[in-house]
């Protein structure tokens, strides 16, 4: 079962290798402060970039421009911000996941999916959505749904994430919030602030959310081991 000390012990060995921790740095500052919805063309570019290559998000397997994308994801911000408002809750531990909102957040990730010109990867466009509204969408790789899988016993349809899988993924992230939870609410206190002190010395100009400490130890125990 994942407990603070799993989530505490894999977020530092994660952070131990500090090329994790400066590239998190220097993407959260491209979208940290007023502008994220409306960031300059060259702050944009650098967002999408770094995510691109420091999370392997192989935007040029496709055979785009990375700043054609970076441009059309740029243009839709503004779109998306007023479809993001329209989730039951901007807290994905309070989100009611109804229908609409599966379905809204189907519709946020199919923007970014469009700009990119490809229909079928969600890879990068959950890690963007992750880093603009981190309080609210998790990332989406193949190594978290395989420990989620192994360590919570839930079954995640890999082969179909934009359908199914990612919202199996959101339950597995609400399984692991309640259980935390339920022991002390000052637990999960606790693991935002020793991941950000474990960081140095390249903190990031916020903390992490508690969406991001568990994608990153679950990343870590798959890639690290134990």
């Amino acid at each position: 079962m994942i407990d603070k000390e799993f989530i505490k012990n894999h977020c530092e060995k994660v952070n131990e290798k500090h090329t994790n921790t400066l590239g998190d740095k220097l993407i959260i500052d491209t979208f940290n402060g007023e502008n994220s919805y409306n960031p300059s063309l060259q702050t944009h570019f650098l967002r999408v970039a770094l995510i691109d290559y420091l999370w392997s998000t192989s935007l040029n397997r496709y055979g785009k421009n990375i700043y054609d994308i970076s441009e059309k994801i740029r243009n839709s911000l503004m779109g998306l911000k007023g479809k993001i408002s329209q989730l039951s809750s901007q807290d994905l531990f309070e989100l009611e996941l109804n229908q609409t909102d599966r379905e809204t957040i189907k519709e946020c990730i199919k923007k970014i999916m469009g700009c990119c010109g490809h229909k079928r990867g969600i890879v990068f466009p959950c890690k963007y959505l992750h880093f603009l509204k981190p309080t609210l969408f998790i990332p989406w790789d193949s190594l978290v749904p395989k420990a989620i899988m192994e360590l919570q016993e839930i079954q995640i349809d890999t082969h179909n994430p934009l359908e199914n899988g990612y919202f199996h993924l959101i339950e597995g992230y609400k399984q692991i919030y309640r259980q935390i939870k339920e022991v002390s609410s000052e637990d999960i206190r606790e693991i935002i602030e020793y991941d950000y002190e474990t960081q140095k010395p390249y903190q990031s100009s916020r903390k992490n959310t508690f969406i991001r400490l568990i994608d990153k130890s679950l990343w870590g125990y798959k890639k690290y081991g134990n």
